[in-house]
């Protein structure tokens, strides 16, 4: 057994609290946190929970129905009831003890309208807090934020209360909109390997995009690439989205890349195998068959949060190609880790599309978003995004646009793919014409980048044991701190100049409005 990290207590009580523990990201995050506290801590966790749990990688799980999901239309519970209901459930799966410390994921995600007010409660009921940040209510969710703002306050600056997140853009945001440095914490998700069998034998060289396909994934990327690769590579996405809404948009594509026959599949695991596609011998239709068959990981994406995939993809020794997104993967440079496979913009002629049109519709859209806050549109708005979307040489990048303006982009390649040496490739070393770029990828008998070294980082900085490490340092911090009192302000304008920041016109994105 490995040897136990420190602890200044020889048995800490901990409440882990989430809303649901379905299969995904918090999820995944909150397995490994328990496997890392019970490998390499002396630690005594219960896990509470707004819905049954049917995995079987989490334990001593309590069910408290008033935290799962509602709405301030259909109320679960009041805030004094949750946290009431929180703490009967935590002394039951505590041998009648309340915890040294309750860790909370997303409690400010505008998903229950009781939860921030319990945790308030809580708080100055003399209870220590982590709360874990993973995504904001103010960050493209309008429906989430009016849940929260009627929540109570979501943010309180209490010294007994810090809090993590997943990377140092989102701790920089918490910081600059008042949090304390000292109570904020960055927390960088532990990461695993899916697989490290990589075959890549086959026809043409896969290009594994690992996504379930919702519309800031930029689909239309992928295609425009499937669509450049013809015989150099098969692009393939792996999942399909389950919400209907973005379900639409994706079938869209699907239908457009079966019309004019382009290289690329969508959400081939489970369905599929590379075999039945005819591009490898592997039989296999789990993603770990998938990427064993994989030449190199595809990423589109136009936002992230933690950037999973910039990561993983390392660890199953497969080089990483497409879209970087500098704030995400600036943890990961500065950990010594190098992506030469992504870049920072696909730049298009803008006289390829129909500029006003374009105009209109971030006024539209912007407008839109602003509103659906409850904030109105400042003057020059508009201009700014239209700035940061289009560069001196008058073109835009292609992740900015919309589906529709993408696939007039992608005609036009398919009509004249000579075309295809006016799109230009932006990375922060070179420009180069998107043709250029691919094919330095995919020329015939070019051999795959060593990755041993970078993996053998990653595994250091990003292993269960260096995750809990970090998360123990943080709870030895909260636990340093002064009990707050029952008359203790919770007020704060923390979420108000997060707000602000998130709606700033430069960070605009059409795919996500």
């Amino acid at each position: 057994m490995a040897d136990k990290l420190s602890t200044p207590n020889a048995k800490r009580r901990l409440a882990i609290v989430h809303y649901h523990f379905r299969l995904g990201g918090v999820t995944t995050v909150i397995e490994h946190t328990l496997a890392g506290l019970m490998a390499f801590a002396d630690a005594e966790v219960v896990i509470l929970t707004g819905e049954p749990y049917t995995g079987k990688g989490l334990a001593n799980m309590q069910h408290v129905p008033g935290l799962s999901y509602d709405s301030l239309d259909e109320p679960l519970s009041t805030s004094e009831e949750l946290a009431d209901a929180l703490q009967e459930a935590a002394r039951a799966g505590l041998d009648g003890n309340l915890p040294e410390v309750w860790h909370c994921h997303n409690h400010a995600l505008g998903k229950n309208s009781a939860l921030p007010g319990a945790l308030g409660l809580l708080a100055q009921a003399g209870q220590r807090l982590f709360l874990h940040v993973h995504d904001f209510a103010e960050d493209g969710r309008p429906e989430n934020f009016k849940v929260l703002r009627g929540s109570g306050p979501a943010f309180p600056m209490l010294p007994s209360v810090h809090y993590g997140t997943i990377n140092s853009r989102d701790r920089g945001l918490l910081i600059d909109a008042g949090l304390p440095k000292s109570r904020v914490h960055a927390l960088a998700n532990p990461v695993v390997a899916h697989s490290e069998d990589r075959r890549a034998t086959g026809k043409r060289p896969i290009v594994l995009y690992p996504t379930r396909g919702i519309r800031r994934k930029n689909l239309g990327e992928a295609v425009l690439i499937a669509a450049l690769c013809r015989d150099r590579a098969y692009v393939a996405t792996t999942r399909v989205p389950e919400n209907p809404e973005w379900l639409g948009v994706h079938d869209e594509w699907v239908a457009y890349a079966a019309e004019h026959a382009l290289p690329i599949s969508f959400g081939v695991v489970g369905k599929h195998s590379p075999e039945r596609l005819k591009i490898s011998s592997e039989t296999g239709r789990s993603l770990k068959a998938w990427l064993s068959a994989a030449a190199c990981v595809l990423t589109t994406s136009v936002a992230e949060g933690f950037g999973l995939a910039y990561v993983e993809s390392l660890l199953d020794g497969l080089p990483l190609l497409g879209r970087d997104l500098p704030e995400v993967t600036r943890d990961f440079v500065d950990q010594g880790l190098v992506f030469p496979g992504l870049y920072q913009a696909l730049r298009v002629p803008i006289s390829w599309i129909d500029e006003e049109a374009l105009s209109d519709l971030v006024e539209q859209r912007l407008t839109a978003v602003f509103e659906a806050y409850g904030t109105p549109l400042p003057p020059g708005a508009v201009s700014r995004a239209l700035y940061a979307m289009v560069d001196r040489q008058r073109r835009v990048d292609f992740g900015r646009l919309t589906e529709s303006f993408q696939r007039e982009v992608i005609d036009r390649i398919i009509a004249k793919p000579a075309a295809a040496s006016e799109i230009i490739v932006e990375t922060p070393g070179a420009l180069v014409d998107l043709d250029f770029w691919l094919g330095s990828w995919f020329e015939e008998g070019l051999e795959i980048p060593d990755l041993n070294e970078q993996r053998r980082l990653l595994r250091k900085v990003s292993s269960p044991r260096a995750y809990t490490e970090r998360l123990l340092a943080a709870y030895e911090a909260l636990e340093k701190e002064p009990l707050a009192e029952s008359e203790a302000s919770l007020e704060t304008e923390v979420s108000a100049r997060l707000l602000e920041a998130f709606l700033s016109p430069e960070r605009f994105q059409l795919l996500r409005s």
